[in-house]
């Protein structure tokens, strides 16, 4: 457990090229420790007095990710819907949503309602920085105006980390043009290779069997 949890170089190095650039991309397939940099890093962004928002699209993965960072209070740890439904129930303002199939509500009349309420707010953006982890499931235009209007309304001078795995694309939440939408934004992109939860003997034996291509 302890050489598992033991950063890797390239892993330290991007902790470092995180604390100096506002807008990074990062990319990796499964074990290369996306969550556990996004974690860390929304740790230290806490402590530098910075509002942090941690979202992703696992419930599963938000529950964990809010047990590890109890203790840092200037930490919001939640999945993006649940933020969403959060925020436009806070508004009063929930029984203005249609009453349509769950997979419209969620990709489009929520996202767009969430929106007018940010953007309404008198606060302001409720964050310093944003970290999206599973960015692969929420790489769509609603949700990435959410994420926009929540660190600042503009990406290209708002802080923000996103995390993702460009192998993964299980709810269809990839869409091209948001990933280029990202790269406009003058983000630094950063690569993680090093697998930490797998050997190669592992992943090759995976591969065979399963009849998806190794990713080298």
């Amino acid at each position: 457990e302890r050489e598992l949890l033991r950063l890797t170089d390239e892993q330290s190095a991007i902790f470092a090229r995180l604390a100096a650039n506002p807008r990074v991309i990062a990319s990796g397939g499964a074990g290369t420790g996306k969550t556990l940099i996004a974690v860390e890093e929304a740790r230290r962004l806490a402590l530098e007095g910075n509002r942090v928002l941690y979202t992703c699209f696992s419930r599963n993965l938000a529950s964990q990710v809010a047990m590890a960072l109890a203790d840092v209070p200037l930490v919001t740890v939640k999945t993006l819907h649940s933020l969403m439904a959060e925020l436009v129930s806070r508004a009063g303002r929930y029984s203005e949503l249609p009453d349509v199939d769950e997979n419209d509500l969620l990709s489009l009349f929520l996202p767009e309602l969430a929106l007018e309420v940010i953007l309404e707010s008198a606060d302001g953006a409720p964050f310093d920085v944003g970290l999206v982890d599973e960015g692969q499931d929420l790489l769509r235009e609603p949700y990435l105006d959410v994420v926009e209007a929540l660190v600042g309304g503009d990406l290209g001078k708002g802080r923000w980390r996103w995390f993702w795995d460009p192998n993964q694309n299980l709810f269809g939440g990839i869409t091209p043009v948001c990933l280029e939408r990202l790269r406009r934004s003058g983000a630094v992109e950063w690569p993680l290779t090093v697998n930490c939860r797998n050997t190669a003997p592992i992943a090759t034996q995976v591969a065979l069997l399963s009849g998806v291509p190794l990713v080298q």
